[in-house]
């Protein structure tokens, strides 16, 4: 409309005013007609507002521009080809209809090319986030994939506070005041190529086993050097107390058997609020020999299936030999390119003798290990004085399984084996009460 209203103009009535003008010497009024220089103004900036503001596509945008373009060519050549002709020029000997379509065109192509550049940088924008956005979804999946990594090399409770004490360079390290730690060792398994695949079975059915106690947080895998593997319990004290109060726990088997020995050690004197600041640093040396307890008969699974394979059936005599200890011990993570949990301590010397001078088929523990184990009603049985490599002879025991590897009861162990589970089966309730006569005179044979 404003085009329209701009272009209103009585072609004759300007043309006899122009030549009056020219023939009597006299200023042509305005009022006449439009002037051309305004109207190609106008419809230089009808372009740039079609380009600037339309929210078109880019190629309707071109569509447009050249329609509008097209229109003032015809305005301007056969229209009033008369007003612009006498128009002013803008160049020298340059017709004035050309100069009105030459700054028409340069506007027309002015528009274009930075059209043009705005769409290239809209697009590079959107190659730029797209590709931001994969590599923020590779890096996700990256710390991900590190996170699992180092939950399958570090205990859980660590990862976050390696992680933190890595980024602020520091060392990780802890302080544990009661700790128990298991050292068991694979005897008569030969050590060569061709058992290298049923070692990596019979490793990975303790594994399996293991997930079972880490569920709980109870029991935590060290490392695995050679035949010997090397677990802990107790290095998390807030995540097994937080536990122990979980529906999922309280439906365990592993939560009768232990509320079986709380009981017993209740009858035996032991007093509730003394059970309640010590019980639960020593209940994992109960653990701790429940879970080796279930090694044991792993292994006695895994033998009975490879007695039944023919190239494997020379594999199928190995033994395990198992010790015990427990105390104050401290952890920490060494290394920075392949970081290593691991452990320090006397209980884990002590744990590493018992295991080694230890017979095949037995679980031999300190006698503060048997103490304890003696307050849940397992009996340890004495083994006699063992020499043991820098600290002389000292007492050890056995602890006390049946042919079907299950624990006796040191309240009728003179008298009968009691039915004993750990984590695969439950305690018996008739197990509550300790006979302490059994430390002083009984020997394994």
């Amino acid at each position: 409309m404003l085009c329209t209203g701009k272009i209103d103009c009585d072609r004759d009535l300007f043309q006899l005013s122009y030549i009056e003008s020219k023939l009597f010497h006299y200023e042509m009024k305005d009022d006449v007609c439009f002037t051309p220089w305004s109207f190609t103004n106008m419809i230089s900036l009808i372009l740039g507002v079609s380009y600037t503001f339309a929210r078109i596509p880019f190629a309707l945008k071109i569509f447009v521009s050249c329609c509008e373009a097209v229109a003032f060519v015809l305005i301007v050549f056969f229209q009033f080809a008369f007003n612009f002709q006498h128009s002013a020029t803008t160049i020298p000997f340059m017709k004035a209809e050309v100069s009105h379509c030459l700054r028409v065109c340069m506007m027309l192509a002015t528009m274009y090319a930075k059209e043009r550049q705005s769409e290239f940088n809209t697009k590079m924008n959107y190659k730029l986030n797209v590709d931001l956005q994969n590599k923020q979804k590779a890096a996700d999946v990256t710390n991900q994939s590190i996170v699992i990594l180092l939950n399958n090399i570090l205990p859980s409770h660590v990862v976050n506070l390696y992680l933190n004490s890595l980024a602020k360079h520091q060392l990780y390290y802890e302080n544990y005041q009661m700790v128990s730690v298991m050292f068991a060792m694979l005897i008569n398994f030969p050590m060569n190529l061709a058992s290298l695949r049923v070692l990596n079975e019979i490793i990975t059915e303790f594994d399996r086993l293991l997930t079972a106690y880490r569920e709980y947080h109870v029991v935590e895998k060290i490392k695995v050097v050679g035949c010997t593997y090397m677990a802990a319990c107790g290095l998390d004290f807030n995540l097994a107390s937080n536990i122990r109060q979980s529906s999922h726990f309280r439906n365990s088997s592993l939560h009768f058997e232990v509320e079986q020995a709380r009981t017993h050690r209740t009858t035996v004197g032991t007093t509730e609020d003394n059970y309640n600041e010590d019980v639960n640093n020593d209940e994992v040396v109960f653990m701790m020999t429940t879970f080796a307890l279930d090694l044991m008969r792993t292994l006695s699974a895994c033998n009975r299936a490879h007695s039944n394979s023919y190239f494997e059936r020379s594999l199928s005599s190995a033994e395990i030999c198992i010790g015990i200890s427990s105390g104050e011990i401290m952890a920490g993570v060494v290394g920075a390119s392949q970081p290593h949990y691991d452990i320090w301590g006397n209980p884990v010397n002590m744990a590493s003798r018992m295991e080694s001078t230890g017979l095949p088929g037995h679980i031999q523990v300190t006698e503060e290990s048997a103490k304890i184990l003696q307050e849940f009603d397992i009996l340890c049985i004495y083994r006699g004085m063992t020499f043991v490599k820098g600290r002389g002879e000292i007492p050890t025991y056995f602890v006390g399984i049946d042919e079907n590897l299950k624990f006796m009861s040191a309240k009728l162990a003179n008298h009968s084996w009691s039915r004993r589970f750990s984590v695969m089966s439950s305690l018996t309730p008739n197990s509550q009460d300790t006979d302490s006569s059994d430390w002083d005179g009984s020997s394994d044979s």
